[in-house]
């Protein structure tokens, strides 16, 4: 397909030189259909897609600088789909939180703004974006999902919730997810429980993020969205106590970290946890 059946010692005409340089192979065909964002060495214009694609609504790249992070993992996912089966170029990726709460994840009184960011990040034809949301304001997230079908699958549920997470796995296909976000009410429970019965459930190579991860050391109000529960997040100063005496989420990754470092895999098949700014990151082994 790449080249001719006979060698031959007779000296390749222009002509035919010019058509052989004019095939190219796969990673050339794929580095041809990566977005801009995936091709650059620094993650500015990440930043700048995140914010047009949201249309200004998500603080990821704002009051937060998460698009660090992400452009260190979400270029080389871009990449290996592109490169490693041209059959399929399917992303699976899960976000707890759709952005209901008034003061905690709406911006300019609307939700749904990281969603519609990676709905732009991950275009069509280059990719198949399999994009589910979990968000606990049941109201809030049936008039956004009507308003928005062709942007993501919005499960209405509790993710502190065994049963509820296991109805969205199951509601979303049950196959596993190459990037699963936790962005929801920031409850060091909750961020702990979710990440702890949700990483079994991440591709190999895949990441699984808890973002506003300083819910360890501070205690403001949880995104709950229009959903008034009086509960705090439950930081304290020393970020490794929450305030009824239990593990923070910045404990339980530390201590992950520390089995790395005596060559333990905190969770089966976690090989990688990166303590980012705000953030953090768990990555599968890529088999």
């Amino acid at each position: 397909m790449y080249g001719n059946l006979f060698l031959s010692s007779w000296p390749t005409s222009t002509s035919t030189q010019q058509e052989n340089n004019k095939t190219s192979s796969p990673q050339q065909e794929c580095e041809d259909q990566l977005p801009p964002w995936a091709k650059e060495r620094t993650s500015i214009l990440l930043a700048e897609q995140m914010m047009i694609g949201s249309k200004g609504l998500t603080d990821k790249t704002t009051a937060h600088d998460y698009q660090h992070m992400y452009h260190r993992y979400l270029a080389p996912l871009a990449k290996r789909t592109c490169l490693e089966d041209q059959s399929s170029k399917v992303i699976r990726i899960l976000e707890i939180g759709l952005g209901c709460h008034v003061s905690g994840g709406m911006i300019r009184g609307t939700p749904g703004g990281s969603a519609l960011a990676w709905r732009h990040l991950f275009p069509s034809p280059a990719f198949e974006l399999d994009l589910h949301l979990i968000e606990f304001d049941e109201a809030c997230a049936v008039k956004w999902a009507d308003a928005h079908k062709d942007v993501a699958h919005v499960h209405v549920g509790d993710a502190s919730n065994r049963e509820d997470l296991q109805r969205v796995l199951q509601e979303s296909g049950g196959g596993p997810f190459d990037v699963i976000i936790d962005d929801g009410s920031h409850i060091n429970s909750h961020q702990i429980f979710a990440m702890e019965f949700l990483i079994e459930h991440v591709t190999p190579g895949g990441i699984y993020v808890v973002e506003d991860i300083h819910a360890a050391c501070l205690n403001w109000n949880a995104n709950t969205g229009t959903v008034v529960t009086n509960q705090k997040v439950g930081g304290t100063p020393d970020c490794m106590v929450t305030t009824d005496g239990q593990p923070t989420i910045l404990s339980v990754l530390l201590d992950g970290q520390k089995k790395l470092a005596l060559r333990r895999q905190p969770y089966p098949g976690v090989n990688h946890i990166d303590i980012c700014m705000e953030a953090a990151v768990l990555q599968k082994v890529i088999t």
